[in-house]
């Protein structure tokens, strides 16, 4: 995405291959931070889900960066373009809306139909 090569350790694939003119959403939560993040084009969206947390200290809540000028992250343009800034939290927001939602039953392995079981084994989460 932002036109900087991964170090050759990184696994995956590039998604702007597979889908170069859609937009992509992460999110990660753990014990020390959740954050979400939306990439649209060049555009990247932070959204720090507990900014009140030690890991945010310093930080907005939400920070926008332009990944082909800053591809390292550095200037924050949320401050600058607080309507950009909106309009893509509301897209990740509709996105994230759209999710079909997990019913919060975790299937055993003897359930998986064998594609499942197949993607699965390939991506490293079973053996």
């Amino acid at each position: 995405v932002a036109g900087v090569a991964p170090p050759g350790s990184s696994q995956g694939r590039d998604l702007l291959v597979i889908a170069p003119e859609r937009a992509f959403f992460g999110e990660v939560e753990r014990d020390d931070h959740a954050a979400r993040a939306w990439i649209d084009g060049t555009l990247k969206l932070h959204q720090w889900l507990r900014p009140d947390h030690a890991v945010y200290r310093g930080r907005e809540a939400v920070e926008l960066f332009d990944l082909r000028r800053d591809p390292g992250e550095t200037l924050n343009l949320a401050p600058q373009r607080p309507v950009l800034a909106a309009s893509l939290r509301q897209g990740a927001a509709r996105f994230v809306l759209a999710l079909p939602r997990a019913t919060g039953r975790v299937l055993a392995e003897d359930e998986l139909d064998a594609a499942t079981r197949e993607q699965l084994e390939a991506l490293g989460y079973l053996h």
